[in-house]
């Protein structure tokens, strides 16, 4: 009786331990598939209106001017994140990504687009929007010649994508550009109608939801899936669609000239062929599309050489070739072909060293091309291998373990009793154990506090030494020194009343004007290790400080204040002053920046410190942090609040702290 009186609660705790693991293994095979968003307060909604609308706006201008549009999307990223709309500031991070896209940086785009999916995968944002993401990062290394990696995310887009029921036209239109982005997969890879299985589904979505802008860039790839089988009348008619569609864009008229001037040229039809191409590659120009402008030029190039006209012909390919390696742009079955028409124009032209030389070039791109189709061929062969593999052995595993099923019957009854025996047994031994490492853990937990608590006091202590010291040497510079400085400016003024001939002396007005600004110095340095303007309030005091260092350093220090702050205690004002104080300090020591932003807002009893500058970032992995950083960070422990500090060496620094007032008061009162 005693023993099971013993182990009752260690049963109980296993059974709930037990339904914990299984509704936390239920919860994140829900959380997987239907991500969230934290609902935006009722006195955001407003705001949220405008950042919306801004985003709208910054979208628009994205095919015109990607540059800018970064810039606007840069600034509602922060408003996004200030309300904390996980959503939008994802969203946001997507679109700059999209922006290089257009302007063929591949690079930036997939850091964009990284920096998208891992704060969307942190914070559970809808799954709609992570399919958005997902579908993006497909587009870059699609032109990098990375399929492998463009199959993987098209696929985790699909698979959520169509698992999430459809609210607005937002996710409408994500849904089938997901599909449209799977079928350009296969359109690469030479599979028109495994690409038109997925255009037949967006098509069908945009025909549900009458999303008519959607469908034009499904009509345009169908087009391309009918070019690829040689069905040339129908990818006409697919591409002149878009021609007289009300709903079509730039990029969608642009995409459809290409897709008629391919299909001419295929035709033999040379001449219609450079019309469309001509007028793709001056939209492409006009509205910022460097790779569908490139895409055009190599086409062009091709139809005046089947015209003959060899001078424009090379002319063009020629171009083309020296912006694509410099935009960097994978399109290496258009580079395979320009380069092999080069070699006969110049072949025709009796130019034998450079036409052999781009004959060169053209096999040994072709030659790498082939490489990649080998290994892909040998990876499918080797992964339907394995696939054949895997399931031989299920069955073989199947068959055996019906054998033992009926082995196994005969022995169950003498297994569960011995088990029962261990299992009582071992739960014995367990609690007996688990009290001793129980006891153990609280002496250690103890130990450690007492630990934490003795530091944090002497980081106190030494602080508060810090600032009386302060204070006294600033009231020895301010009553000492200052005065002194004051009577002997005085008595040197003085001294042209006796000797009126100084007057024309330049040395004399300047020591009157070296022990001016002597005193000024002193005065300021005076001030700043004695900050009675704090009883003013803290923002008065930063503000004053901002200001301060403006008029005597070439940085714009800007401070930004949201919302009123609540009474605070003057040690925690003090020790915030010193922060942001020390922190600016670094800025113009060290960071060379040109600009740098202190902000401070109080919302829902948290108060959010963040100071960032332009300047020159330093790496966390290869740095470590100097004394001022130290002290910055123990100050913010021991106020009992959080620190994050941002920073590398192209985008200067961010340290953003946060303190809960009413935790802070309570450890102030202690």
């Amino acid at each position: 009786m005693r023993i099971m009186r013993a182990l009752r609660p260690l049963l109980i705790c296993i059974l709930l331990l037990l339904l914990a693991v299984n509704g936390w293994a239920q919860f994140s095979e829900w959380s997987v598939y239907n991500h969230y968003t934290i609902p935006v307060p009722a006195h955001y909604k407003k705001k949220l209106e405008q950042i919306n609308i801004g985003l709208d706006s910054a979208l628009n201008v994205i095919p015109h001017n990607p540059g800018a549009a970064r810039r606007q999307l840069a600034s509602i990223a922060n408003n996004y994140r200030d309300i904390n709309h996980e959503t939008g500031y994802a969203t946001a991070m997507m679109n700059i990504g999209w922006s290089y896209i257009r302007e063929g940086n591949y690079k930036k785009s997939l850091y964009y687009y990284h920096l998208a999916r891992q704060h969307g995968e942190k914070s559970r944002i809808p799954s709609i929007y992570l399919a958005m993401i997902y579908g993006g990062m497909s587009i870059p290394f699609y032109y990098n010649g990375q399929y492998d990696s463009m199959a993987h995310y098209i696929y985790r887009a699909s698979v959520l994508a169509e698992r999430y029921p459809l609210k607005d036209k937002v996710e409408i239109s994500a849904l089938v550009k997901v599909y449209n982005i799977a079928a350009g997969l296969w359109l690469t890879m030479n599979e028109p109608k495994k690409a038109r299985y997925y255009l037949q589904k967006a098509k069908k979505t945009c025909i549900q939801y009458n999303d008519s802008l959607d469908l034009v860039s499904t009509l345009i790839n169908t087009g391309y899936t009918y070019y690829l089988e040689g069905l040339y009348d129908s990818s006409i008619l697919y591409f002149e669609m878009p021609l007289n569609w009300i709903e079509a864009n730039p990029d969608n008229i642009i995409h459809s000239r290409i897709g008629l001037g391919k299909t001419y040229l295929a035709q033999e039809k040379a001449e219609v062929a450079i019309e469309h191409l001509q007028k793709a590659t001056q939209l492409a120009l006009q509205y910022g599309n460097t790779p569908a402008g490139l895409d055009a030029a190599h086409a062009l190039g091709e139809a005046y050489y089947k015209t003959n006209s060899l001078v424009q012909a090379a002319a063009i390919l020629t171009q083309a070739l020296r912006q694509t390696e410099a935009a960097q742009i994978g399109l290496p079955d258009l580079v395979v072909s320009s380069y092999s028409i080069l070699s006969d124009i110049f072949k025709q032209q009796g130019n034998f060293q450079i036409a052999l030389e781009m004959q060169h070039k053209s096999h040994r791109l072709k030659d790498s091309l082939h490489n990649i189709e080998k290994i892909k061929a040998i990876n499918e062969l080797e992964l339907k291998y394995q696939t054949l593999e895997r399931k031989k052995r299920l069955a073989e595993n199947a068959l055996f373990i019906n054998k033992q099923k009926a082995k196994i019957k005969d022995r169950n009854l003498v297994i569960g009793i011995m088990l029962t025996a261990v299992f009582l047994l071992s739960c014995s031994l367990f609690a007996v154990f688990r009290y001793g490492r129980q006891k153990q853990r609280l002496q250690a937990a103890k130990m450690k506090n007492m630990a934490q608590a003795l530091h944090i006091e002497k980081i106190e202590a030494m602080i508060q030494g810090e600032e009386k010291e302060r204070n006294r040497i600033g009231r020895e510079l301010h009553d000492g020194s200052m005065s002194q400085l004051m009577a002997l400016g005085l008595n040197i003024q003085s001294l042209k009343n006796d000797f009126p001939q100084l007057l024309a002396s330049g040395r004399y007005n300047e020591i009157v004007d070296l022990t001016a600004q002597i005193s000024k110095d002193i005065h300021n340095t005076s001030h700043q290790l004695m900050p009675e303007v704090l009883l003013l309030g803290l923002p008065e005091a930063i503000n004053r400080l901002c200001d301060d260092l403006n008029r005597h350093q070439s940085a714009k220090i800007i401070f930004q204040l949201y919302d009123n702050l609540p009474p605070l205690d003057l040690h925690f004002s003090l020790s915030l002053y010193r922060m942001v104080q020390e922190l600016l300090q670094n800025v113009i020591k060290h960071a060379e920046a040109q600009e740098a932003l202190v902000q401070i807002s109080c919302k829902n009893g948290i108060l959010y410190l963040t100071v960032e500058d332009n300047g020159k970032g330093f790496d966390h992995n290869e740095q470590h942090p100097g004394a001022g950083l130290k002290n910055i960070i123990e100050r913010c422990r021991m106020l009992k609040g959080n620190i994050d500090i941002q920073s590398n060496a192209s985008n200067g620094t961010a340290v953003y702290a946060e303190f809960e007032i009413s935790l802070l008061e309570q450890h102030l009162a202690s």
